[in-house]
């Protein structure tokens, strides 16, 4: 598959929280968009980690996957990546942050269960005889 543009970047993370789907209007039409932030971690210092906005449209490759897509599990985004500076709500000091605008493509690693979410472990699966 191709990518749209140059400026694409690959980036893996844990999803923050559930994807929020809006409407949008454009100037000919409506449109959605699934908005999502994932938490990546640093390769030296695990306890550290840093975030990225996502932003899904209608209609992409990335759209597909959107019912998979749950808190905590493990996702690879693929896409144009974007600085996003924010003042920070707490200590009130700047911080980086990225934006991936579009997502082109997600492909899920390890998707997080409703079953994995209160602690049950999934039943093995059957050898067949």
């Amino acid at each position: 598959m191709a990518l749209t543009s140059m400026n694409t970047a690959m980036v893996v993370g844990n999803l923050a929280a559930d994807v929020e789907v809006k409407e949008v209007e454009l100037s000919d039409r409506q449109s959605q968009v699934a908005e999502a932030v994932i938490y990546v971690r640093y390769r030296r210092n695990r306890e550290e980690s840093f975030r990225v906005d996502l932003s899904i449209w209608e209609g992409s490759p990335g759209w597909r996957v959107l019912d998979y897509l749950k808190k905590g599990s493990l996702i690879c985004v693929y896409g144009a990546m974007e600085p996003s500076p924010y003042i920070t709500s707490t200590s009130n000091e700047p911080r980086a942050g990225l934006q991936i605008n579009p997502v082109d493509r997600v492909e899920l690693i390890s998707v997080k269960g409703e079953d994995e979410a209160d602690g049950a472990q999934p039943e093995p699966a059957e050898a067949a005889a």
